[in-house]
């Protein structure tokens, strides 16, 4: 292919009125090369677009992309199985030039994609029945919806936690996305597991319930030694004053 400099000289010399003999003897081209740039008219080279191996299967590798949450690996397999073989570098390659794997990214590879997935599920973009087969009871899912659509903030995150554990998000992905300690994302699915999403939603899990009974006890016991005299304890006193309080 010429470069821009040989196809201006090619011009320049037209316009001064040398004939096409003139300019390919001097230039070493042939004529109808010295034609074909004449006729352009354009020292700009013209871009060749060769269609590659995988640009007749533009779509249905995009499709594929959505279908196996943008799995390359899975991708060059089916490709395989319909009889076209192709590299893992060619395939990535082609995709980041056609932009493919960005609109190709999904709750299980990005913080930000589980984000978006959990906001379109509050604001009702996807059905029921998508989520059937991951949820072995269709009520366990309303409840769960209902909860992150409409319950406090507390709720809102049991809830996004349970339904993206379903959905194959990591729990690292989710407890980021939620800004919340993987531990406490965690705790969340197995006391779902071990109890159902009653006992989870019923339970205070910010705090240690054998700890809160502990001080609720205690509390009591203190609130009672206040409301009898210290002559009920043995104490020669008809009020209660701090050096009594520490009489053992």
């Amino acid at each position: 292919m010429l470069d821009k400099q040989t196809r201006g000289a090619i011009l320049v010399l037209r316009r001064k009125g040398h004939s096409l003999r003139f300019i390919s003897q001097l230039l070493s081209l042939s004529r109808q090369t010295v034609k074909k740039v004449i006729k352009i008219g354009s020292d700009v080279p013209p871009v060749i677009r060769r269609l590659g191996k995988l640009d007749a299967h533009h779509e249905r590798i995009a499709q594929m992309l959505a279908e196996f949450d943008g799995s390359v690996v899975k991708v060059r397999r089916a490709l395989a199985d319909a009889g076209t073989s192709v590299g893992y570098s060619t395939l990535t390659r082609f995709c980041r030039k056609n932009h493919l794997l960005d609109g190709a990214r999904t709750p299980r590879r990005s913080v930000e994609a589980t984000r978006q997935w959990l906001l379109e599920l509050v604001h009702g973009a996807y059905g029921g029945e998508r989520f059937h087969s991951q949820l072995p009871r269709t009520i366990d899912l309303q409840f769960l919806l209902s909860k992150l659509k409409h319950g406090r903030s507390r709720d809102r995150k049991k809830a996004a936690t349970i339904l993206g554990r379903k959905r194959g998000i990591s729990n690292s992905l989710i407890a980021k996305a939620l800004l919340s300690s993987r531990k406490t994302t965690g705790r969340y699915y197995k006391m779902y597991l071990q109890a159902g999403p009653e006992k989870l939603f019923a339970w205070n899990t910010t705090r240690r319930i054998g700890i809160e009974a502990q001080y609720f006890e205690r509390t009591k016991r203190i609130y009672e030694i206040f409301h009898h005299k210290p002559t009920a304890f043995g104490i020669n006193r008809t009020n209660w004053t701090h050096s009594a309080l520490r009489t053992p």
